[in-house]
Order: structure tokens, then C-alpha cells, then sequence
């Protein structure tokens, strides 16, 4: 039985289903902050540290030109909008 729903799990993936539209940003990619995991746990907090913002910030929001989500990110720069420290107040601008 568990070798089974294994077996179509795993179908299901290699088939390609598409994501739903709801974890998508206007382009096409991903926007982070529609997963889930982020808004169930960080739902309720409400300071962050600069350093912890730009953490959640880049896990969900990897370097534009080479995909990672830490060290050195070619032509771009990450600039907070707003006082507060808090993920949504990152964004990436170009050079």
C-alpha cells in the first residue's frame, strides 16, 4: 500500500503538475511570501532584527542573477523600503 502512493507520488511529480497560481508573483516565478511554511510561522511576529530580516528575506527571495540564497549576488543590491525590519521591506534593485 505505502509502496503504491510511493509509486503515484512520485508520477504525479515527474508528470509536471502545475503549481498553483496562488504561489506565483506577476511574472511567473515564485513570490516567498505566499508559501505557507513562511506566513505560519512568522505570521504573528512582529520585530525582526536587521540580520534576521535579511535572512528570511534571502531564503525566499534568492539572488536574482545566480539563484542562491546567500554570499554575493552580481549586479544587484538589497534595499529596504521602510522603517521596520521586516522581510517584506527588502527588495532587489538592479546596479
Amino acid at each position: 500500500m505505502i509502496k503504491t502512493i510511493a509509486i503515484l507520488m512520485l508520477a504525479l511529480l515527474v508528470s509536471g503538475v502545475p503549481e498553483p497560481a496562488s504561489a506565483r508573483d506577476g511574472w511567473g516565478g515564485y513570490d516567498g511570501y505566499s508559501d505557507r511554511r513562511y506566513r505560519k510561522h512568522h505570521h504573528r511576529k512582529k520585530t525582526y532584527s536587521h540580520g534576521e530580516a535579511l535572512y528570511w528575506f534571502r531564503k525566499y527571495n534568492p539572488c536574482p542573477t545566480t539563484g542562491r540564497t546567500h554570499g554575493r549576488c552580481p549586479g544587484y543590491v538589497i534595499v529596504k523600503s521602510g522603517k521596520s525590519n521586516r522581510p517584506s521591506n527588502f527588495y532587489w534593485e538592479h546596479r
